[in-house]
């Protein structure tokens, strides 16, 4: 029989030791110091027990959502709901500012309605109607402007002209009014209001830019672009246009998805085709399809947004240009890595074949 000898391992490094460590000084028998977990891990660790079963990550995903939808309806009303406070403090325009005073009898009005708004052509269509205010109407202080007991020919209303008071006229009235006349005597005016109730004028003013800045200025500044006119009727009316709060949020809200699925398809293609994960990729066309859907739908999402421009404008250089031109070399470095990586295949297919025959 052969004898078998037991040595010590004395000099055999223990389970979790290197060689190094017990070389150093480091008596084997001492206990290895231990390092306490990291906030991060435990919370690593406490979320893998919280989602470990379908049901649970079932209910993470599906609230997930429920979330989101209810922020973007939340945010879709409080939008609303401003636009609407904007627009009831618009009603009564001036009317407000002589509600408080009493003895005035009746103030007439022009309210002005939106009718058409072109950035591109750079114009605004307003419609005007009379209305008359009365100061002991406190329900509907504002109403229909019918002078027609008064004033049978309605009143004529003239754009751009001057009311020169006249002296003479005025003398020879003395009846506590001034009268006023055109410095233009040929102006044919542009409207009658007073006559009927639903006597209305419509009116075209030219748009200018409002500000040099270039996320202001209009065309190039969408969203953000603020458009200013200007007309005289009786007074010199001036026109700030600026885009809803809404419009704006929206907008910016796709800029981002759009940067977010073009970093995401920038760090895919880097590491499927330079770090070493081609083979799993190259297999199938489904990623091809996914880049040319990608760089089909960022124009068409741009021709969706509210009130977009032509092409050229500030969200095309910030958000829609750079995007398509990554994705586009992305989609080329795909294309060219199938090609040959089909080419490789081939190649290592008909070599194989030629051995088999061999």
């Amino acid at each position: 029989m052969a004898d078998i000898e037991l040595k010590a391992r004395g000099n055999q490094p223990q389970y979790g030791y290197s060689a190094l460590s017990l070389t150093s000084g480091t008596d084997a028998n001492t206990t290895p110091c231990r390092r306490r977990p990291s906030r991060w891990s435990a919370w690593q660790d406490r979320l893998r027990t919280m989602f470990c079963s379908r049901r649970s990550r079932r209910v993470l995903y599906i609230g997930s959502g429920i979330i989101l939808m209810l922020a973007w309806i939340g945010l879709i009303l409080a939008f609303a709901r401003s636009q609407q406070q904007t627009e009831n403090n618009n009603v009564q325009g001036d009317a407000k500012a002589v509600r408080n005073i009493s003895g005035l009898g009746e103030i007439w009005f022009l309210a002005g309605t939106l009718l058409h708004i072109d950035t591109n052509a750079r114009t605004l269509a307003v419609q005007w109607s009379g209305k008359q205010y009365h100061w002991n109407d406190t329900k509907n202080p504002l109403s229909d402007f019918v002078v027609s007991e008064y004033y049978f020919d309605g009143l004529n209303i003239y754009r751009d002209v001057r009311a020169i008071k006249d002296e003479y006229v005025s003398y020879m009235m003395n009846d506590s009014y001034d009268y006023f006349m055109l410095d233009n005597a040929t102006a044919l005016p542009i409207g009658n209001v007073g006559i009927r109730e639903w006597d209305a004028f419509n009116t075209d003013v030219d748009l200018v830019e409002n500000s040099t800045s270039v996320w202001t200025q209009p065309i190039r500044g969408y969203p953000f672009d603020i458009w200013t006119g200007s007309l005289v009727i009786a007074a010199h009316i001036d026109f700030t246009i600026s885009r809803p709060g809404l419009v704006k949020f929206t907008v910016i809200a796709v800029i981002i998805v759009n940067w977010l699925s073009t970093i995401v398809i920038f760090l895919l293609t880097g590491e499927a085709l330079i770090n070493g994960y081609k083979t799993e990729f190259l297999a199938g066309t489904d990623m091809l399809s996914v880049l040319f859907a990608a760089l089909f739908a960022l124009p068409g999402v741009r021709s969706l947004l509210p009130g977009a421009p032509d092409f050229g404008s500030t969200i095309d250089l910030v958000g829609i240009l750079p995007n398509v031109i990554i994705i586009s070399l992305c989609t080329s470095c795909w294309a060219v890595a199938k090609l040959r990586w089909q080419a490789k295949q081939k190649a290592e297919s008909n070599k194989n074949v030629g051995k088999a025959r061999t």
